[in-house]
């Protein structure tokens, strides 16, 4: 309870009289209790303050319930203040009840009473399963079901008591960016630094209080390491990728001072030496990550795999703007619809007299549809080539989005411009007279089924 300065936990104890409250002492914690009169069972909770002017008392209470109830003294805080400051609560117990029968007075208090705090209940499957009986006795309750994606029991091969599990909505957080301050040594040289602070003139510290030889040491040799040594402040945007090993940053730190040094000296030399290891590092993070991800393609999650590759923060997000010439589909659409040029209607109407009317020569018998065997059917989808996505194993709708994500990724490496057209032809038969079609199709030996089932 955040806005009271109170942090409570709740556990099952299975505690007896002989085990001390000292022994169960956590640094900053009080604990309160109630043991169970038999074996096992009981409740405690560790209380922490938050606030001095907290604290609580135990309050007793008699009955079959195992319970522990504490008071929280404050004199400032009001009735309303003490609430969660959660958006979204979830409380898994031992109930200890038979949830399935609802003739039985503890369950309908339990669930009466979850429903009328906004709490339901999720856990319907039994959760102790003997020879005789098939319980729920644990249970889990959450404040909005909407927040849940799963929920159920998870078989235990160590006792007749199951497990319980619910998986939550959870959204990844983004990293946020922030100042990192350090101090820079990348142009640090130890002959000048020696050599300057042989130079102060520690000499004058003999002629001062203890005080002023304090302070006059603190800042010469503060002045003399901001010298060699400057801090500087890098905002910091994206936290360090998974691939950049420290032999790759080693790498990177050669080839920066390589650059350097060409800048101040302009040799062929330094220019060739700086471009090997630009080269080299280049390849170098190329191949750690190709490695890492070939070895994140075998997680055996492919929904955690997905998520760390957008963890690394791959591609760009900035929306791009389409030209203006591309940005009208409808356009686009129509100079596929009425890119045909119109046809005279009457050669339209002796056209498909002639192709109705008349055989192609080589036609000397007209085909039709008919039932074909199952090794006709595979000998077909066995000619399809491997270029072609679909009817093939490895060769799925997902194998060709990947295929052409993967040009794309590579020309975007390359430097490359990528122009992707997707054409949609479902308005191709709109363009021409059905007509004809249907009369061509008999030109070439159709059958009258055949052209029946092109009509329809």
């Amino acid at each position: 309870m955040g806005s009271v300065g109170l942090s409570v936990a709740h556990l099952n104890t299975w505690l007896s009289g002989a085990i001390l409250d000292n022994a169960l002492n956590i640094n900053g914690y009080t604990f309160f209790r109630r043991d169970r009169d038999g074996r096992g069972g009981g409740v405690g909770i560790y209380v922490i303050y938050v606030r001095a002017d907290l604290h609580c008392e135990y309050i007793p209470c008699h009955g079959d319930y195992e319970q522990v109830w504490v008071a929280v003294k404050d004199k400032e805080a009001q009735l309303s203040d003490l609430r969660l400051n959660y958006d979204f609560v979830a409380c898994p117990g031992d109930a200890n009840i038979n949830l399935l029968n609802e003739e039985i007075s503890e369950a309908i208090e339990l669930t009466n009473g979850l429903r009328a705090v906004g709490m339901l209940q999720l856990i319907s499957d039994p959760t102790r399963v003997t020879e005789a009986t098939a319980t729920p006795l644990y249970i889990i309750a959450v404040s909005d079901e909407l927040g849940v994606t799963d929920s159920g029991v998870i078989n235990s091969d160590i006792s007749d008591h199951d497990l319980v599990f619910c998986r939550l909505k959870c959204e990844s957080l983004k990293p946020v960016p922030f100042m990192h301050t350090y101090r820079d040594f990348s142009q640090f040289n130890y002959e000048s630094f020696f050599a300057d602070l042989r130079a102060i003139p520690l000499h004058h510290m003999f002629h001062m209080e203890l005080e002023q030889k304090l302070a006059f040491f603190n800042e010469t040799l503060l002045n003399l390491i901001d010298c060699h040594a400057p801090m500087r402040t890098v905002r910091i945007r994206k936290p360090k990728m998974p691939w950049l090993t420290d032999n790759i940053v080693l790498l990177q730190r050669l080839r920066d001072e390589a650059k350097t040094r060409y800048k101040k000296c302009r040799t062929a030399g330094s220019w060739d030496y700086y471009k090997q290891l630009r080269n080299f590092t280049t390849n170098a993070i190329r191949h750690e990550k190709i490695a890492y991800f070939n070895n994140l393609h075998t997680h055996p999650d492919k929904k955690e795999m997905w998520n760390t590759i957008r963890g690394c923060h791959i591609g760009s997000k900035k929306s791009k703007d389409i030209p203006s010439h591309l940005s009208n589909v409808n356009q686009i659409n129509d100079s596929f619809v009425g890119g045909t040029p119109d046809v005279n209607t009457n050669n339209i109407k002796d056209t498909i007299l002639f192709y109705s009317n008349n055989r192609y020569s080589d036609t000397t018998t007209p085909f039709d549809l008919h039932t074909v065997d199952e090794d006709t059917v595979s000998g077909i989808i066995r000619s399809i080539t491997n270029c072609q996505p679909g009817f093939v194993p490895g060769r799925s709708c997902t194998t060709a989005l990947l295929n052409v994500t993967d040009n794309i990724l590579k020309a975007k490496e390359g430097k490359e411009c990528t122009a992707l057209v997707l054409l949609d032809f479902s308005k191709a038969f709109d363009v021409v007279d059905h007509d004809i079609v249907l009369s061509m199709l008999h030109y070439i030996g159709g059958g009258e089924e055949f052209i029946r089932l092109s009509m329809a």
